[in-house]
């Protein structure tokens, strides 16, 4: 077994998955921005929001919300919260060219 795929090398965080259709990159939809705009307004209360919570706040049905979620998290800006069985949704900034330090 290759070490990079031990079990052991990975965190509890590393191994939650979101469960959401895998999509390509692409420019940001009305609908991925909106509920971006929830995500952030949750995160910057250090809160998360659940699935229902998602679709009580946009008001639509989960298939909406869902394709907002998988764009979102195909520009790595969606973070998971593992909570039980459930999982969270919190807004992930990506890192700027500020951000990061060069070495």
């Amino acid at each position: 077994m290759n070490g990079l795929c031990s079990p052991f090398n990975r965190s509890p965080y590393e191994a939650v998955r979101s469960g959401l259709p895998h999509v390509a990159p692409r420019p940001l939809t009305p609908d991925a921005e909106a509920v971006q705009g929830l995500l952030r307004a949750a995160t910057d209360r250090d809160a998360s929001l659940s699935r229902q919570a998602l679709i009580e706040q946009t008001r639509w049905p989960w298939p909406r919300v869902e394709k907002a979620l998988s764009l979102l998290e195909a520009h790595a800006l969606l973070a998971l919260r593992p909570v039980g069985a459930s999982v969270l949704f919190r807004y992930a900034p990506a890192p700027t060219a500020k951000s990061q330090k060069v070495a």
